[in-house]
């Protein structure tokens, strides 16, 4: 066997009947494809990230807006249940206020109710109509009474 430096001879890189063979250092006989994939740019696409950060907030928005307070008020169920109660009897007290003197009372000392564990204040008093507040003892509840709309989370007036 020959040197196969010295270009000819029956070692493996040495060239039969004058055809290319493969030579490592030699591409130029062969068309050979790209195979490998274009390479992806470094980093993060700025669009994709405030959209994702978008679905993010407004997922989180959605929530926060409509699944919350269904949430608390399944947690402070039962403290809206006493503070309705006692708001319902302190209006019935009120009521008795009025049959009694003509007005209704200005003040929760005046209604002779007992104090529940309930924080009930009378926010407003006329002759006309009422309005009361209640407050549960651990102040996550926060409900108002007025003849004309009953027991409600909105503030009356």
């Amino acid at each position: 066997m020959r040197d196969p430096r010295a270009g000819g001879g029956d070692s493996f890189y040495a060239q039969s009947g004058g055809r290319p063979v493969f030579n490592p250092g030699n591409t130029t006989p062969f068309n050979v494809p790209r195979t490998e994939a274009v390479p992806k740019p470094v980093g993060r696409n700025p669009v994709k990230v405030l959209l994702g950060w978008g679905v993010v907030l407004l997922v989180l928005g959605t929530g926060y807006r409509y699944g919350l307070p269904v949430l608390m008020d399944e947690v402070h169920a039962k403290e809206i249940a006493a503070v309705s109660e006692d708001l319902t009897n302190v209006a019935a007290g009120q009521e008795s206020y009025k049959r009694l003197y003509g007005s209704y009372g200005a003040d929760f000392a005046s209604l002779s109710i007992p104090t529940t564990l309930n924080d009930i204040t009378v926010v407003s008093a006329a002759s006309s109509t009422y309005c009361l507040r209640g407050k549960a003892a651990t102040g996550g509840v926060v409900l108002f009474y007025s003849p004309g709309t009953g027991v409600t989370d909105k503030a009356c007036a």
